[in-house]
């Protein structure tokens, strides 16, 4: 759905627009999820409204969904609302940044809070890129586990040279719970990661990835 693609009338009911003001929320957003989705040349406009509307679930659903326009507008009104105080707005925001790339979520990596964090791991994973690496290596010692636990989740179908040294870096930084998953999805990737001991100490992990490293086995990018 965030693929580019012509607006086609046959995607759009006649009758569809007499659920946008419809009492029920869940109708509403999803009439400007709807919008969005096929490019109607209305959404902009159908969901600038919603930003407004009386139902908060609603005004966080168009937040994401300005996600799927991809215009600069779009990303005009995305950089506004990630700077409000609300936390769910932020996270919205962030959700609907993750459409841009990774450059377009630095400023929230550092957010206060934690689910805000959550989801800009969650974006950063869409791109399996240099840039998200690097920011995503910030967050594996977040101190949120549920951040740390997020990173090496969204990082699971990245290829191996970009993703290896994010789980190596999990295992050598994370908490428990982060180590863990990190050796589980190492190993499913190489059948190397059963040799590194999550419960050992951090310099003895650290000098095993080291080892490992040198030796050609893993790769430490």
């Amino acid at each position: 759905s965030q693929q580019p693609r012509p607006y086609q009338s046959s995607a759009w009911p006649e009758n569809i627009m007499q659920v946008r003001w419809d009492p029920d929320a869940i109708i509403r957003w999803n009439f400007g999820y709807w919008a969005a989705v096929v490019r109607h040349p209305d959404a902009e406009a159908i969901l600038t409204a919603q930003l407004k509307d009386a139902d908060l679930l609603v005004q966080n659903k168009a937040i994401r969904n300005l996600g799927l326009l991809g215009s600069d507008s779009a990303l005009r009104m995305l950089k506004q609302q990630s700077t409000r105080p609300q936390e769910t707005v932020r996270v919205a925001a962030a959700t609907g940044l993750s459409s841009w790339g990774p450059v377009y979520l630095a400023g929230l990596r550092d957010d206060s809070s934690s689910a805000v964090r959550l989801a800009v791991a969650e974006g950063l994973g869409q791109s399996p890129t240099a840039d998200a690496a690097l920011q995503l290596k910030s967050l594996i010692n977040d101190r949120s586990t549920e951040v740390q636990l997020t990173v090496i989740k969204s990082i699971r179908h990245w290829p191996d040279e970009l993703a290896i040294p994010l789980l190596l870096e999990g295992i050598k930084e994370g908490v428990f719970k982060t180590r863990r998953a990190s050796v589980l999805q190492l190993t499913e990737r190489t059948g190397v990661g059963g040799i590194i001991s999550i419960e050992a100490s951090r310099e003895e992990r650290a000098a095993t990835i080291q080892s490992l490293v040198q030796s050609g086995q893993l790769p430490g990018g």
